[in-house]
């Protein structure tokens, strides 16, 4: 077993007795997964925020929640790799939970770069409505093209399910 699978197992107590009873692991099991995607939902809301209303000290805090996120995830990954467990091949893209997901991260990106720019990058700083009006007009192409997305989908699923 290499370091990297032996810390994680030690981080993640696997060993412990508990483990043994298969109901409670995958209880546990699954409300962890809960608990790690309500973790990263709230990063990801409080980082898109951060910005708009802590102002650069709230720029620096959510870009500090973003790699945290980013690397607790990328460990994840990497353990679940580790085990022969890919992930990225049963991963559907382009779901619902992902893409609130990828519009909360442009938010908090935007936020970040316009908070913690240099003057002589955004020399007439726009005021808080034209950014609003930008987010808003950003969620709604978004949601359209989810919605495209969906309905492309559905499409398709109904055409395969006319061919059987």
């Amino acid at each position: 077993m290499s370091a990297f699978t032996t810390s994680m197992r030690f981080v993640g107590d696997l060993d412990a007795e508990f483990y043994r009873d298969e109901r409670q692991r995958d209880v546990w099991n699954e409300a962890a997964a809960v608990g790690l995607q309500l973790h990263t939902f709230g990063g990801l809301v409080a980082a898109a925020v951060l910005p708009w209303v802590g102002g650069r000290p709230g720029a620096w805090i959510a870009l500090g929640i973003i790699i945290f996120g980013g690397v607790v995830s990328c460990a994840t990954l990497a353990y679940a790799k580790s085990r022969d467990v890919d992930l990225f091949a049963e991963t559907r893209w382009f779901t619902a939970r992902g893409n609130v997901s990828a519009v909360l991260l442009l938010v908090a990106f935007v936020g970040i770069g316009v908070t913690l720019a240099p003057d002589e990058y955004l020399p007439g700083r726009a005021d808080p409505s034209t950014w609003a009006g930008l987010i808003v007009g950003a969620v709604i192409g978004g949601g359209g093209a989810a919605l495209a997305i969906f309905r492309s989908r559905r499409r398709k699923q109904q055409f395969e399910a006319d061919e059987d």
